[in-house]
């Protein structure tokens, strides 16, 4: 966190297409990665998806997010990743239960490599988030 508030997470993954396969992503110049298309808005073939923004508790005095009981100890890495199309459907979730202990739960889209992946790139704010 710092003074500029909850992280936020922009992550692009390939869309998805019939039978469950994915569409093949093979940039041949710096400016067709994921990374740029994003930047720039154009989503052909790739599927943008974000974190879910954390809520201020007044109680606390900390921003919070309901992981449903699975997540035991508050931490800047927790976090989860919402459907494009709709903010309530969680995607994803990563969170602290121990000191070195964390959990990773995911859905469909997501393949356990991305899921990881997504979450390796979490450690590393410059990465994944702004």
């Amino acid at each position: 966190m710092g003074s500029k508030g909850p992280r936020k997470m922009k992550i692009g993954i390939p869309f998805v297409l019939d039978c469950d396969r994915r569409a093949i992503w093979q940039p041949m110049r710096p400016e067709e990665s994921m990374v740029e298309k994003i930047k720039a808005g154009e989503l052909e073939d790739l599927m943008a998806l974000n974190n879910k923004p954390p809520v201020w508790n007044e109680a606390i005095k900390s921003f919070t997010l309901n992981f449903h009981k699975r997540i035991k100890k508050a931490s800047i890495k927790n976090f989860q990743v919402c459907s494009p199309d709709d903010a309530n459907t969680v995607l994803m979730q990563f969170g602290r239960v121990s000191r070195n202990v964390f959990i990773l739960d995911f859905s469909y889209p997501l393949s356990l490599f991305q899921a990881f992946s997504i979450v390796l790139t979490s450690f590393h704010n410059k990465l994944a988030c702004e």
